[in-house]
């Protein structure tokens, strides 16, 4: 099983993947890693993410997506659609209220949003839960 952690910041995450799920590879990806084990990537919006198409089993986005700005959600959305496999499972949690630190607030987003990019490239969504809101299969 191969799992994509964007937005990984320490490496936490895969760490635990790892640890519990012996066969999970896991790739940890920030814009300021903070440890050895989570490459550098800064999505930009303009960039494509460093994988091959339907590479990844599982992506998950843990408090990541309030500091990506409301004008690049899409593209990220579509490099996730791109990069995770046509059974995969897409896993975002986000604070529903702005980001304390982020004033100007581009990055308030409404998981409708993000919902419709995925319909549009035909995948269905499972649920919404209280944190982790969504999981999206095809």
């Amino acid at each position: 099983m191969k799992v994509l952690d964007f937005g990984a910041r320490d490496g936490q995450l895969k760490a635990i993947i790892e640890f519990y799920l012996k066969q999970a590879s896991v790739t940890s990806l920030d814009k300021e890693p903070q440890n050895h084990n989570v490459e550098h990537f800064e999505w930009t919006g303009n960039n494509k993410l460093p994988f091959n198409d339907n590479e990844f089993d599982v992506i998950v986005c843990i408090g990541t997506m309030n500091y990506i700005p409301y004008k690049n959600v899409n593209g990220l959305i579509q490099e996730f659609n791109r990069v995770l496999r046509t059974d995969g499972k897409l896993i975002i949690a986000y604070s529903w209220k702005l980001n304390p630190f982020n004033f100007d607030g581009v990055s308030y987003f409404h998981c409708d949003h993000v919902a419709e990019i995925f319909r549009t490239h035909k995948r269905t969504i499972k649920g919404y839960l209280s944190y982790i809101w969504w999981e999206a299969t095809k």
